[in-house]
């Protein structure tokens, strides 16, 4: 029984969905209090979770009266259990996190994401061996991120959130040249327009306000040790910002 109710918490303490696909999975989770939080009221616990891998571990604190993490702890060595200790006393980096919550981990390459706003969520890649942040971008979180390991490259796909500088609706046929050029996807990859018509209906005022709307298009990082944005032909999509 003691093995099964270590699989379901470690089900349980895992923050990726089926649409993050792709991360390590980590040797050992560990989560514990350390005390409680002053910041509100009443008094709630800081917890300290850790996610042990072959060779190292991420550390960090979450303080309920916080929104987000703010540094996270890359340790290394070898027993998992030691690199999870609150004695842990080996060779660790600090690594300062801009906004949100670890998502996962590919080989070298954390991801964070922050809370989402509607779909749109944005997300930072770090390089773990540098402790520096190596890409930022936003994606639609209705669709897949994923991450793959190839033999030389880690590579990213996912929905990317655009820039609307106008509102694509049917009566203007160079809006959607505009957004195409403001967020530089080349005219030989074949995006088609959005169809914001449901997005109108929800919230009418999107009709005329393109801060309103959250457009995304199929996107590829083929390699994060030099990451560049290579759009994908396909469909973009159209969504309602609350």
């Amino acid at each position: 029984m003691k093995w099964i109710l270590s699989a379901c918490l470690l089900l349980l303490a895992l923050p990726c969905s089926a649409k993050e696909l792709g991360f390590d999975a980590p040797k050992k989770i560990q989560t514990h209090k350390l005390g409680l939080s002053q910041s509100v009221t009443p008094p709630q616990a800081i917890r300290e979770t850790c996610w042990a891998y072959d060779g190292s571990a991420l550390v960090w604190q979450e303080d309920p009266g916080l929104k987000g993490i703010e540094t996270v702890s890359f340790r290394q060595g070898k027993d998992p259990m030691a690199l999870c200790a609150p004695t842990f006393s080996g060779a660790s980096r600090t690594i300062s996190l801009t906004a949100g919550w670890p998502l996962g981990v590919v080989g070298n390459f954390l991801f964070v994401q922050d809370e989402p706003l509607g779909n749109l969520a944005s997300f930072d890649v770090f390089d773990l061996n540098e402790g520096k942040k190596i890409f930022s971008s936003m994606r639609d979180t209705t669709g897949e991120l994923r991450v793959e390991k190839k033999t030389t490259a880690v590579s990213l796909s996912f929905l990317m959130g655009l820039e609307v500088p106008c509102v694509p609706v049917k009566s203007d046929s160079q809006c959607w040249e505009k957004i195409k050029n403001a967020n530089h996807i080349p005219t030989t990859v074949a995006v088609a327009a959005p169809d914001c018509e449901a997005a109108f209906r929800k919230e009418p005022s999107t009709r005329s306000e393109p801060r309103g709307l959250a457009i995304s298009a199929p996107a590829q990082v083929p390699d994060l040790a030099h990451p560049q944005i290579v759009f994908q032909p396909g469909s973009s999509r159209c969504e309602a910002l609350p």
